[in-house]
């Protein structure tokens, strides 16, 4: 959020001062900071998915060896994610 300020900041005293490098910098590093949480955003929807196959794994696994316990902890992490 901070570096969003700075960046709104500088394009801002760009524009106020005529300075267009100043803009563009202050535009491309917010472009950047956003990019950036996208792909923390993406990146933690992988992870939650990768623990939903796990878990349903697991508990197809419990379920065949005969192992409620197994079959149990799968089934709930497929749902904790």
């Amino acid at each position: 959020m901070f570096k969003s300020c700075q960046s709104r900041a500088s394009e801002a005293s760009g524009k106020v001062l005529g300075n267009e490098q100043m803009e563009a910098e202050g535009r491309a590093k917010e472009a950047a900071g956003e990019a950036k949480q996208e792909a923390a955003k993406a990146a933690g929807r992988t992870e939650g998915k990768i623990e939903e196959v796990v878990g349903a794994v697991k508990n197809r696994i419990g379920q065949v060896i005969d192992n409620e316990q197994m079959a149990a902890e799968g089934k709930v992490k497929s749902f904790s994610s």
